[in-house]
């Protein structure tokens, strides 16, 4: 019987792959021996946490960049005053050092060419820092990109941080969240790209212009808060949820390039890559990389071909490439946007039907003890089809989460 994800001929971005020489991955028996030993003995050092919650797609892994952008926040971003505008749920303006502050900025660009910036929450007693990406959708043609928005503003982060919104509930509510004590700065996904778009010029679809520049956000945010002398960081966590999600597995590179001398560590919420050689479909991979400019094979942190033994090997790379960074992974098992997005392809590529969606759960399954024995990784299985970080959640999944974090955050 065919495989009804299996697809027809090879391509030439395929073909380079397989030509790039692969580095074995030590046994499994090694990594889980390693991971043993990684409990009764930490490595020294500051800690800067990645959480990638839900949205990016990790097919480019960009290693390293020679680009250097400037800080969209000159002055610093961890120095200016304490939350002066916050939103109570209505929208109006309420004050108070737990609240949340709009802060835009002219270097950050949004997918239609307008003015974005950043949600931050001070915490002025705290060394603590989490860069939290947010979720969003993309946008590749002109069919996907009319689906969502293509600027974020103001009014948006209003929405998102009243009573309800993303960033008022889990793991951020102001009261009860476990980062409640944290500085905390949120990067919208107002570009479509998973927070990984790199292209220089303005590229079309359909009748409308469109800024793919998320990675450039980003470096941009976190040359902010690394290139400031006034405010002390010791730790920084990089999370993201959805396509945020999957954009943290791009952005461990970037964040260990600017922050040198931070130990770092990565949660992925509600982003997992399954262990099918065909999901993400290698289609899909190009369009991304055709549209957004995430780089050749050799920028990518894994050059292993998806097409044989599927983008699950990320992970055992990831491990492999930064052994001092701490990964966690919230897996979610429930076909939800996530699963779509990878099976679901443009118009450019055929579908690959609802076989793909139907494999989720059993991929996810056999995915997590896997990873889970990697030396510095960390995973929670989640019975649901969203994320789990800015989520009202039960106990015994709040339980789960916390476990998870509490590895991630343990000192050294």
């Amino acid at each position: 019987m065919t495989d009804p994800l299996d697809r027809p001929g090879r391509n030439e971005l395929i073909e380079g792959l397989e030509a790039i020489a692969t580095p074995d991955a030590p046994p499994m028996a090694e990594l889980r021996r390693r991971r043993r030993n990684r409990r009764v003995r930490r490595r020294g050092g500051a800690l800067v946490v990645a959480l990638a919650v839900v949205g990016g797609l990790a097919v480019a892994l960009p290693a390293s960049e020679t680009e250097v952008e400037t800080a969209a926040f000159p002055e610093g971003l961890l120095t200016l005053p304490s939350a002066a505008v916050a939103v109570d749920d209505d929208g109006a303006g309420v004050a108070g050092s737990a609240a949340w502050t709009w802060r835009p900025a002219d270097s950050l660009q949004a997918r239609d060419g307008s003015t974005t910036g950043v949600a931050l929450r001070r915490n002025a007693e705290s060394s603590d820092v989490l860069v939290y990406l947010l979720d969003g959708g993309i946008c590749l043609d002109a069919e996907t990109c009319d689906r969502h928005d293509a600027d974020y503003d103001a009014e948006d982060f209003a929405r998102d941080t009243a009573e309800g919104g993303l960033l008022s509930q889990g793991v951020f509510d102001v009261d009860e969240g476990y980062f409640r004590d944290w500085n905390v700065v949120a990067i919208p996904n107002a570009n479509g790209d998973l927070h990984l778009g790199r292209s220089a010029d303005p590229a079309a679809a359909g009748d409308a212009t469109q800024h793919f520049v998320g990675a450039q956000n980003v470096a941009r945010v976190l040359r902010s808060i690394a290139g400031q002398e006034d405010a002390r960081v010791d730790r920084v966590l990089l999370a993201g949820s959805g396509a945020g999600g999957l954009g943290v597995y791009g952005t461990i590179g970037r964040l260990r390039e600017i922050f040198p001398t931070t130990e770092i560590a990565a949660l992925i919420d509600g982003a997992p890559l399954p262990g099918s050689a065909r999901l993400p479909s290698m289609c899909l991979a190009e369009q991304w990389d055709a549209r957004w400019n995430l780089g050749p094979p050799d920028r990518w942190i894994a050059p292993v071909p998806p097409a044989t033994i599927g983008f699950s090997a990320f992970y055992a790379q990831l491990a492999d490439r930064h052994p001092d960074v701490r990964f966690g992974l919230a897996a979610t098992r429930v076909p939800g946007r996530l699963a779509e997005v990878l099976a679901a392809e443009p118009a450019a590529c055929d579908p690959l039907g609802d076989d793909a969606t139907a494999q989720w759960p059993s991929l996810i399954d056999a995915l997590g003890p896997d990873v889970d024995a990697l030396l510095n990784w960390s995973v929670a299985t989640f019975d649901r089809a969203e994320p789990v970080l800015a989520a009202p959640l039960d106990d015994a999944d709040t339980g789960r989460l916390h476990a998870v974090l509490d590895e991630l955050l343990e000192t050294p």
